[in-house]
């Protein structure tokens, strides 16, 4: 059902926006719940399901895709946790960190939409962001000697773990920060094979800062 309705809406460039909003609306819940029993979107079913759930959001109907997708939000899957927010708010170190990893569910049932959750522009920023860090200590590393970064909002360290795993000589100085004392935990962890670096904190007061600045 789903890849008929796909096929259709995709033809017509999406589900009718002439509909009334009630039969509009059953349309597009009719096309979430086929999803939710196929196992998930196709990468070809992506941009009407991003529409779809554009659509409700703007509609403030929250709730009704909540109860439509439910069986996929649980902490098994990418969007499961976002939306439940175990670490009590949103982007914690640890979705961060399967975001790094493009973590997916090991159920069947449940990977596609963990592809789909890897796809999204959000995501991608976030993995950006660890390319960025690695590119901006090697830029450091390359023009100062003995520089400190300051990597503020550090999350699970990832990061700073990769790039010194990579560049066991450095003699950048990497001081990590965050506000999550759970996120601080996490980042020592992911990084205890590399006990000479300044330690993680989480918080910094000082009135002059030795750190390079990067804006």
């Amino acid at each position: 059902m789903a890849n008929a309705l796909s096929q259709s809406a995709l033809q017509s460039g999406g589900l009718s926006t002439k509909t009334p909003r009630s039969s509009l609306a059953g349309e597009r819940l009719d096309f979430l719940r086929a999803l939710v029993a196929a196992g998930g979107p196709t990468p070809g079913e992506y941009p009407l399901l991003a529409t779809t759930l554009s659509w409700f959001h703007e509609m403030g109907f929250g709730e009704v895709v909540r109860r439509a997708l439910g069986p996929t939000l649980t902490r098994e899957t990418m969007q499961g946790f976002s939306f439940l927010k175990p670490h009590g708010y949103a982007g914690d170190f640890e979705i961060i960190d399967r975001i790094y990893a493009c973590w997916r569910a090991d159920d069947p049932e449940l990977m596609r939409w963990d592809e789909y959750f890897h796809a999204q522009s959000a995501p991608r920023a976030v993995r950006n962001r660890k390319i960025y860090f690695a590119r901006l200590a090697s830029e450091v590393r390359a023009s100062l000697a003995g520089a400190r970064i300051l990597n503020v909002g550090c999350g699970p360290g990832r990061d700073v773990d990769e790039y010194l795993s990579s560049h066991p000589t450095t003699d950048v100085r990497i001081d990590s920060i965050d506000t999550d004392p759970n996120a601080i935990a996490f980042a020592r962890r992911v990084c205890q094979l590399h006990p000479s670096e300044p330690p993680f904190i989480g918080s910094m007061r000082c009135a002059s800062s030795p750190y390079v600045s990067t804006t």
